[in-house]
């Protein structure tokens, strides 16, 4: 059990279920872009389209779903209040710190890293048809 600031209790989940939760919502959004990708293909949209319909359609409503349904678990009703429990705000002059940190970040990992992907498509995922790719 973990105990935060507000003294509410959180019951840790096992390593098992924290992975099948990561793996089902993976696969269901892996499944829906290979149904969606020859399809928006054929009507000559970007492959991108074809993993943010997933997303929009499995990814959210699989995440707030969870949440909500842990929320009516404990409250009785739907709510967040004791499953979401860090909603203390920033103070603005953090924003102002943070921000341009995290940006300058990851400017660096994708100029340092850009190469890598071509690298890693070609050689572990090159049996997957051109449109499986994003890039």
């Amino acid at each position: 059990m973990i105990f935060t600031k507000v003294h509410t209790q959180i019951e840790q989940h096992s390593i098992f279920h924290s992975i099948l939760m990561h793996l089902l919502q993976g696969a269901l959004i892996a499944f829906l872009f290979v149904m969606l990708g020859p399809r928006l293909k054929q009507h000559h949209l970007p492959p991108l389209h074809a993993i943010i319909i997933p997303i929009m359609i499995v990814l959210i409503p699989f995440e707030l779903g969870w949440l909500f349904c842990q929320g009516f678990r404990r409250n009785g009703k739907l709510s967040l209040n004791g499953i979401v429990v860090t909603r203390e705000h920033l103070p603005l002059k953090d924003y102002f710190k943070i921000i341009p940190v995290l940006l300058l970040w990851s400017v660096l990992i994708f100029i340092s890293l850009g190469e890598m992907d071509q690298v890693i498509l070609n050689t572990l995922f090159n049996w997957l048809p051109g449109w499986f790719q994003i890039s």
